[in-house]
């Protein structure tokens, strides 16, 4: 059997009177499940009363909980959100929980199963122990490697980014992420897509996947470039885990085969959508409905 494996974050954001379950991979997860793909959560919480609620939560939506590891020294992973107009930006703590997924836990969770796509990022990869996790991973010789930098100050470097897009099948980048990883101009779609197109071509990247928020994403391939706006204008309460979004239905459309025009205007309707509502997790299973024909 093969499945989605996930490897990387579940956090809380604390935003100023709350604390918002999340994280890239936890996002990313949620929304697979939602689609009835079996993803695989690999991660690691805190033997705390937010690590308590990680597992409830995930439960009552239906999820897998083998991946998750429980560290009985650190804590659960929290993050400093600020969002102004709308914006969300993170200031996430060292040294906590998913700094230490575990390699052998992780191989036992995934047990026989191989992987059809492994999504990870640089934010859990920033310590050697999560690190050998992810590469144990690798070693098991995933059909796709996924990888979404997520760059976040200052938990990559230029060495790791290099390797990771070395490796990647996919790769996602928002669109200032691309002007940082490219050292190129990016503020028309021209110059963006232009360098979105050296990337591809330096690291032999079957797609790059760049998002550009209202103006939606555009997919850079050997077939060319296929770009998809949001189908409807919305209003932006946040922009906390749209990227995440985005990326879970990308992953969907390949698993169910469907066209790459319609992966990517549905990834980019449910990021929209994200973004209309507080946090990254969408509890209403009829959304998806609405997106996925």
């Amino acid at each position: 059997m093969k499945r989605p494996v996930i490897i990387g974050e579940v956090l809380f954001d604390v935003v100023p009177g709350k604390e918002i379950l999340g994280g890239a991979h936890f996002n990313v997860a949620w929304h697979l499940h939602a689609l009835g793909l079996n993803p695989l959560l690999i991660s690691r919480i805190g033997d705390d009363a937010r690590g308590e609620i990680v597992l409830k939560t995930m439960r009552e939506w239906g999820m897998d909980t083998s991946g998750i590891q429980i560290d009985t020294d650190g804590e659960t992973t929290t993050t400093d959100c600020t969002v102004i107009d709308g914006k969300a930006t993170y200031g996430i703590c060292m040294g906590k929980a998913f700094d230490f997924i575990d390699a052998e836990q992780a191989l036992n969770a995934l047990g026989d199963s191989a992987i059809s796509i492994l999504f990870y990022g640089t934010l859990a990869s920033r310590h050697a122990v999560s690190l050998a996790a992810l590469e144990a991973l690798v070693a098991k010789q995933p059909d796709i490697q996924f990888i979404d930098l997520n760059l976040r100050p200052p938990s990559y470097t230029d060495e790791q980014n290099q390797l990771f897009m070395q490796r990647a099948d996919w790769l996602k980048l928002n669109d200032e992420e691309l002007e940082l990883i490219s050292g190129q101009p990016c503020e028309s779609r021209t110059e963006q897509e232009q360098a979105a197109q050296a990337l591809q071509q330096q690291y032999a990247i079957e797609n790059v996947l760049i998002t550009c928020g209202e103006a939606g994403a555009f997919c850079v391939s050997n077939n060319g470039i296929l770009s998809a706006k949001p189908e409807h204008d919305v209003v932006v309460a946040d922009t906390i885990g749209a990227g995440d979004s985005f990326s879970s239905i990308i992953i969907a459309g390949k698993l169910l085969g469907w066209t790459d025009e319609k992966t990517l205007q549905c990834a980019v309707d449910l990021a929209a959508i994200t973004c209309t509502q507080h946090g990254a997790v969408i509890t209403d299973k009829s959304v998806y409905e609405k997106i996925i024909p």
